[in-house]
């Protein structure tokens, strides 16, 4: 069961510097952050610690499975909007190290990320 954000979301940006697995997104400094009027959770990154809603001065954040009937269709705009974003990264996974390295498409080295679970799709990069 995953987390979502709902439409009471004033992105404040706490429950996205609190995530331990950065499955919260747009971050504070994505450029993204001013054309969204929401922060949206990652299902497939979501580890389900309830961290997040805890933390929400808005009480915008449920768990998946206790959505309010009339907020249902946050699950699937959280889901989708982190698929776009997914499809505007490239991508580079190191084997050894289990670590994907994700840069935003001509970003600048200082819209780096890391993280330690990859959802994306990889091609071999030689």
């Amino acid at each position: 069961m995953a987390y979502v954000v709902t439409d009471a979301c004033t992105k404040d940006f706490v429950c996205v510097e609190e995530c331990s697995t950065a499955a919260i997104a747009p971050t504070q400094g994505d450029a993204k952050a001013g054309t969204v009027s929401q922060v949206f959770i990652n299902p497939d990154e979501c580890i389900d610690c309830g961290n997040c809603a805890d933390l929400c001065p808005s009480n915008a954040i449920f768990p998946a499975d206790e959505l309010p009937a009339d907020k249902a269709q946050f699950a699937e705009k959280n889901k989708a909007c982190c698929n776009q974003s997914v499809r505007a990264y490239s991508a580079i996974a190191s084997s050894d190290t289990k670590v994907i390295h994700l840069t935003p498409l001509g970003a600048q080295p200082a819209g780096v990320r890391w993280f330690t679970r990859a959802f994306v799709f990889l091609e071999n990069a030689g």
